[in-house]
Parts: structure tokens; C-alpha cells; sequence
């Protein structure tokens, strides 16, 4: 009897262990974010043009490779129990040789168990061995890394023009020393799935004409952007806080815009220096931005001080814009004499933070496309914008807290109405 119920336990004992190690792969895995227009794939089944197809070529001692279809989308995994090593790319005699230097990232799904460390080196044409290294949290990682990343022997950065394979390296401690002498290369389950480069998607909706590039003089400015004034120029640039791709459009008339095709909210600023200041003389009483959108739509303008514990002020408030005027150049001036910003001298500026609003309450922001240039502080009293002259175009001006269209000296509402 004890030799029947020990025969029983070590069996219990032995299917659990099996049953345990072949539960030791992943069970599902992502899809894809960025459109077929704008990747190369190296290994990825959601992309069919321009696909390289990648493929492992069992070089580091892995028993099996095996092809997975996981999750929702059936993604392509590739997972193996004993990865040490591996080496992937279009062949081994001839293999292509590829030009990433267009793309953005590099993007990879791949999974361990457990933590682990992985480094990944691209193999050259010309023999160079650009090596980036990853710390990696137990499951699936998602990565979207810089080409700046990788560096070669001389920690010297690589342009990825001439790209032959790919190279796969598992290590279980993070330790420099250890990592190049391969001392801690273990063979663990590994898989990867959905490699591939990819770059911002080309704009769809930029305007077809710059905006008109501003007259008064340099001296009575200062631009938070603008290709027009270089000397008095804050030089703010937006962060993609709201998940925009903005990009630094530039038109032959030498004029530049920022534009995001998905915009909802986005600070603006340079990180060069801790806060602006606005001069004292001249007194700048206004400011100014030329506004594209592609809807009828508000846009609310805040300026945002320093933080009081960096030793600011924190002030912050800001104003809605209404009636801005699908697909056409809108030409905002803001009075900073008037609420809310009467009550904050500008000597502490941190942020300027846009959010774009197309329903009446104010209350939902819609991912559309805006383009903003000339944002700059100017002296009104070198713009008497109350005579425009005749072959001028309309000006925007806020009165009272309402847009004003003024046109030939005429105030109008934006419904085209006179006051």
C-alpha cells in the first residue's frame, strides 16, 4: 500500500510539473497602432506591404521555434522554451540589406516569465554592431525605442542605412561585466511578436496657405514661436502632452506652423530656461496667434507661471476663443489688460496650454486638426487696429469678452453682422 501511494504522489507530482512547464508560454498578445503607410515591418503579420519578413534562423541552440496566434487580432508570436540567443533576417547567404534611417521607432512586443534582461544589436553591412540594452518586467512588453539608442563598441550612435539581420541576446542580471562576458546567458522561455520601424503619419489636412506673416516691428514683440521675429523669440515648442504628432510645417514663403492632425490639448514651452519674462518696455498689452481648424471651434488660450514650490508665482487662468472659422487662417488677439489676465504681471511664464472645444459647454475636446503659428505679445499702440486699412484683411479682436471682426474700420460679429 505505501508503495502504491508513493507511486501515485511522484506520478501527481510529475504531471503537474509537465502541465507546469507547458503553461510557462504566453497566452495572448496585442495588436497593432500605426497604419501600413507608415511602417516597415520586420516580423508582423497585421502589415502585408513593404513586410521584410524576418524570420529566425535557429543559430543560438534554440530547441524549437514555434508560431503562435494569439489574442483577439491572432497575432504572430514567435516562441521558443530555451531562447539564449538568436539571430533573425531575410536569409543567410543573401540576406537584404535595409535603410531604417526614415523611421521614427522601432517597435516590439516581446515576453518573459520573469524578469529579464535582453540586449539587441543590428548587424551591419559595413561590420558595425549597434547594441541596445532592455531591462524587461515578467509578461508582455511593449517597447517603442529611439534609433539613438543603439550604440556601437566605441559608443558611438549608428544612422541604420545598411542593416542585415537582427540579433536576440537573453541575459538574467543587468550587470555590465557579466553582460559582456555572456557569463549569465540562460536558455528560458521567450517570444516576440509585431517588429517593425515606424514614423509619423504624413499630415492630411496642413493648409494650403501659409499664414500671413506679421508686419510690426521686432522691437515691440515677443514671440513664444514665430519664423518671423528671431531675436525676441521664446522659442516654445509643444510637448505632445495631449498625444499629439505635431509637426514643424515649413512653406516657401520661408513662413513655419506647427500642426497636429489629432489635436485636443498641448503645452507649450522651452525647457532652456525655468520661466519668460515679458519686458517692462514696452508695455505689451496683447497677444496675438494665427489659428487654422478644419471645424467651426473654440480654442481656450491659458498661460500658466511657474509652480510656487520652484519658486513662482503658479499662476494660471485662461480665455476661450469662440467663432473660429473652419478652413480658413484665423487671426486672434487676446487684450492682457482685461480678465482674466489683468491680474498676473507675465515675469514668471512657464506654459502657454491650448485645448480645442467644438461643443457649446465647453466640456469635450475633439481629436481634430489645428495649426497655430505666430503666437507672440505685441505693444498695441503700434497697431491701431481699429483703422484697418482697406487692403487689409479682417481682424479678430476680443471686446468686452466678444469676438470682433474688424474690417475697413467696421466692427462686425463673427455671424458677418455690423455692431
Amino acid at each position: 500500500m505505501k508503495k502504491q501511494v508513493l507511486f501515485v504522489a511522484l506520478a501527481t507530482i510529475f504531471s503537474m510539473s509537465v502541465f507546469a512547464q507547458e503553461a510557462v508560454r504566453p497566452d495572448t498578445a496585442y495588436g497593432v497602432s500605426h497604419e501600413e503607410e507608415d511602417v516597415m515591418p520586420l516580423y508582423c503579420n497585421h502589415y502585408t506591404g513593404n513586410n521584410l519578413n524576418y524570420y529566425v534562423f535557429g543559430w543560438g541552440g534554440v530547441t524549437t521555434w514555434e508560431t503562435l496566434k494569439l489574442g483577439v487580432d491572432s497575432t504572430n508570436v514567435m516562441y521558443c522554451q530555451d531562447m539564449k540567443w538568436e539571430i533573425m533576417g531575410t536569409g543567410t547567404d543573401n540576406p537584404a540589406v535595409s535603410d531604417f534611417s526614415a523611421f521614427k521607432k522601432l517597435h516590439f512586443d516581446v515576453w518573459v516569465p520573469e524578469a529579464r534582461h535582453i540586449n539587441m544589436t543590428f548587424e551591419t553591412a559595413t561590420g558595425a554592431k549597434p547594441t541596445c540594452h532592455f531591462q524587461l518586467n515578467a509578461g508582455w512588453n511593449t517597447i517603442d525605442a529611439e534609433p539613438a539608442w543603439w550604440k556601437d563598441a566605441n559608443d558611438q550612435g549608428y544612422d541604420f542605412k545598411d542593416v542585415k539581420f537582427l540579433i536576440f541576446e537573453k541575459y538574467k542580471k543587468a550587470d555590465r561585466e557579466e553582460l559582456d562576458s555572456c557569463s549569465s546567458v540562460e536558455g528560458t522561455p521567450f517570444a516576440f511578436a509585431n517588429i517593425y520601424w515606424w514614423k509619423d503619419p504624413a499630415p492630411k489636412n496642413i493648409p494650403a496657405t501659409a499664414p500671413a506673416a506679421p508686419t510690426m516691428a521686432e522691437a515691440y514683440v515677443m514671440a513664444l514661436f514665430s519664423t518671423t521675429y528671431a531675436t525676441n523669440n521664446f522659442k516654445f515648442a509643444p510637448q505632445a502632452w495631449g498625444g499629439e504628432n505635431w509637426v514643424d510645417y515649413p512653406y516657401a514663403n520661408g513662413q513655419h506652423i506647427w500642426y497636429a492632425e489629432d489635436f485636443t490639448w498641448d503645452a507649450f514651452t522651452n525647457w532652456d530656461t525655468t520661466s519668460y519674462a515679458l519686458p517692462e518696455n514696452p508695455v505689451l498689452d496683447f497677444f496675438h496667434a494665427d489659428v487654422y481648424v478644419t471645424v467651426d471651434s473654440k480654442l481656450k488660450f491659458t498661460f500658466e507661471a511657474l509652480g510656487a514650490g520652484d519658486g513662482g508665482s503658479g499662476w494660471k487662468n485662461g480665455l476661450v476663443v469662440e467663432g473660429l472659422q473652419a478652413n480658413q487662417w484665423n487671426s486672434v488677439d487676446i487684450d492682457l489688460l482685461n480678465a482674466p489676465f489683468d491680474s498676473y504681471n507675465f515675469t514668471d511664464l512657464r506654459y502657454l496650454i491650448l485645448e480645442g472645444f467644438v461643443k457649446a459647454d465647453n466640456t469635450s475636446a475633439e481629436h481634430t486638426p489645428l495649426a497655430i503659428a505666430n503666437a507672440y505679445f505685441y505693444d498695441s499702440s503700434h497697431q491701431d487696429v481699429e483703422k484697418v486699412e482697406a487692403n487689409q484683411v479682417a481682424t479678430k479682436r476680443l471686446i468686452d469678452g466678444k469676438l470682433v471682426i474688424i474690417k475697413n474700420g467696421v466692427q462686425y460679429t463673427v455671424l458677418g453682422t455690423q455692431f
